[in-house]
């Protein structure tokens, strides 16, 4: 009888543990449910907030006439946004960009000069903006304006990867041709007209004289 009651009580003991571990795998079950669909909930807003912000980046650079590049310093690979090649007559991803195909873009008298700056700046690990012509597909040239900044550094504290735009500076260098030209014709022809010219300024003090002038007054033009 004693062991008969032992065997019963062996078995109530067993099946309470039974049923105590099923409740604990049913709540963890619960729980890692819940926590999964938790979970879910948060990868799914993460990825409609990066959408979003994919979204928006891409309608800015559409927006802009400006290109976009961004270079990873450890591979060498430089990426160039559409608008990058474009500018420039190439298609879209045309030919793949790393520092020597960028350096072979390069008006040979600004390749030196740009270099360097670019090396001095990546070494102070500072912004930098840089003009320079690049070669654009039909064989001419366009001046572009380089801005940059370093967003990454590896263990050793070096830029690892930079960031940056190109504007395209071709229609604001010729302007400025064209007005330093138009100068220069309007300073030659101020010297030599036949006649006197004065200039003064707000005070009426003269400033210069042409060359008549000088002949007329006994004081040089210089």
């Amino acid at each position: 009888a004693f062991l008969a009651a032992n065997h019963i009580w062996d078995g109530w003991i067993a099946a309470g543990m039974g049923l105590a571990l099923t409740a604990l795998l049913t709540a963890m079950a619960g729980f890692l449910s819940h926590r999964h669909a938790t979970l879910q909930i948060l990868v799914e807003k993460q990825t409609r907030s990066l959408r979003v912000s994919e979204e928006r980046f891409r309608l800015a650079m559409e927006a802009t006439s400006d290109g976009l590049w961004d270079w990873d310093l450890r591979s060498g690979g430089i990426y160039w946004s559409p608008r990058a090649f474009t500018m420039l007559g190439y298609e879209p991803g045309e030919f793949f960009v790393d520092y020597e195909k960028w350096k072979t873009l390069i008006h040979p008298a600004d390749l030196e000069r740009t270099e360097a700056e670019l090396k001095q700046h990546i070494q102070k690990g500072e912004a930098f903006t840089l003009e320079f012509r690049y070669r654009t597909k039909d064989g001419g040239w366009k001046w572009i304006l380089g801005r940059g900044r370093p967003i990454e550094w590896d263990e050793q504290g070096r830029i690892s990867r930079t960031i940056g735009t190109h504007v395209d500076l071709t229609e604001h260098k010729q302007a400025e041709e064209r007005l330093r030209y138009a100068k220069e014709q309007a300073e030659q022809l101020f010297k030599v007209t036949p006649s006197a010219v004065f200039t003064v300024d707000n005070n009426r003090r003269v400033t210069s004289w042409n060359n008549k002038a000088a002949e007329i007054t006994g004081y040089s033009s210089e």
